[in-house]
């Protein structure tokens, strides 16, 4: 193992990682188990919702212009403004 890590130098080691990722979205990354999106979730993912990796700044927005209907951008999901919804089954 040592004459392999002394051969390939270590700037060059993420380039193999890199081409053996068959990762189709980034949110595979949060699996906690190696697992492949079925075609219909993959579709799901690319054409019906945006998926937010991380937000660098958002805009303040008063609570009151929110409930009036003003929103712009994720500000008011960062400030904890929007209601919180889990999935379940519509009775």
């Amino acid at each position: 193992m040592s004459s392999l890590d002394a051969a390939i130098p270590s700037t060059f080691r993420h380039i193999a990682l890199a081409a053996a990722d068959k990762r189709e979205h980034d949110i595979e990354r949060k699996f906690k188990v190696r697992a492949s999106l079925s075609k219909s979730a993959l579709q799901f993912l690319q054409n019906d919702v945006d998926y937010i990796n991380s937000l660098v700044s958002t805009e303040q927005i008063r609570p009151g212009d929110f409930y009036k209907g003003y929103s712009f951008g994720f500000g008011a999901i960062e400030q904890e403004l929007d209601v919180r919804r889990t999935l379940g089954t519509a009775s």
